[in-house]
């Protein structure tokens, strides 16, 4: 099966292959009309069933820190650097994330810029998601 793009999708006859509208590889689909929520939302359910996963065990805020950065950041890291992200879906992350950190607390005593900084200066070294989503799309574009 290939996966055809631009003036060769019209054309499968013609080099005697089966053509497929759209293929999914490692988590991400590819397509002619695949949106970016199609690929978005599955990542944002499996981001809010891992942060529910771990959301009523009793751990310390630097512990939730860590379970964002290596068990969640970590999935979106990859899809981020193929498929643009769209902003609804930052804020969503974003909310969830830091709702996880602080738990049961209904509001948040510090302010989020502030635990973007590292441990030194008194934050927990969060990622930024607006500027790690973001990165890779200029080295991408200095290749070309």
């Amino acid at each position: 099966m290939v996966l055809a793009f631009g003036n060769l999708k019209n054309s499968a006859q013609q080099f005697g292959v089966s053509w497929v509208e759209s293929q999914k590889i490692l988590v991400v689909r590819f397509g002619h009309d695949i949106t970016a929520d199609e690929n978005w939302n599955k990542i944002c359910n499996n981001f809010q069933r891992v942060l529910f996963t771990y959301e009523k065990r009793d751990m310390s805020i630097f512990g939730r820190a860590n379970i964002v950065k290596v068990l969640v950041c970590s999935k979106l890291w990859y899809v981020s650097t193929i498929v643009d992200l769209p902003t609804g879906y930052l804020k969503r992350f974003n909310s969830s994330m830091f709702k996880f950190i602080w738990g049961t607390k209904k509001f948040e005593p510090v302010k989020r810029q502030i635990l973007f900084h590292d441990r030194r200066y008194g934050g927990l070294s969060v990622v930024q998601f607006s500027f790690k989503f973001r990165s890779p799309w200029p080295s991408y574009f200095d290749i070309l």
